[in-house]
């Protein structure tokens, strides 16, 4: 059973479990920060209880905790499960969503088999297809060290910049096309 409460956002501790790393920096991230401080926050962020009786664990939802940390909010609204399935949750929370990559499934997968789970019950934990798992783990065990890792997550952050870029210059070249037909109109008896 989840409880849903505002909590002190200095009352909440990230861990290593969140699949996703978070960069401040991206049109992304300054998007959610805009649409929290316009609207409010939109979904609760998920924790577990913490060691002590006012502090929790994050469990989904850095993104968001981080975008209400830096627009200086003192609380924000939380779901409080159980304790003891923080990997799933985190993991399931993201998998479903865009964007996450085979680099940070694999990983996650692989946290998930070191801590008891085969990959049948990765895929049934989480509600992917078993081959989706057993085809993202060899990439985690073919990136072992941590510089090998952190060279995949920037290559693919480099990739998505790109894509952005090529998007951003299409739609400029596209307004330009129309501005010259429109001259083009005027210019024409």
């Amino acid at each position: 059973m989840s409880t849903l409460i505002d909590i002190p956002v200095k009352n909440i501790q990230t861990t290593d479990v969140n699949p996703r790393k978070i960069d401040k920096t991206t049109a992304e991230f300054k998007a959610l920060q805009a649409s929290i401080d316009r609207r409010g926050l939109l979904q609760p962020i998920v924790v577990t209880a913490g060691a002590s009786k006012d502090e929790y664990l994050l469990v989904a939802g850095e993104r968001r905790l981080t975008a209400v940390k830096a627009l200086k909010k003192e609380t924000i609204a939380a779901l409080v499960r159980a304790a003891g399935d923080e990997l799933e949750a985190a993991l399931e929370e993201n998998v479903h969503r865009e964007a996450l990559t085979p680099v940070e499934e694999a990983i996650q997968y692989q946290r998930l088999i070191d801590n008891g789970l085969t990959p049948k019950g990765v895929a049934e934990e989480l509600a992917v297809a078993q081959k989706r798992v057993t085809e993202r783990l060899p990439i985690k065990q073919r990136l072992e060290t941590e510089t090998e890792l952190a060279m995949a997550r920037s290559a693919v952050a480099l990739n998505r910049a790109i894509v952005a870029d090529v998007r951003r210059a299409y739609a400029a070249a596209l307004e330009t096309i129309e501005a010259l037909r429109a001259e083009i109109a005027e210019m024409s008896p």
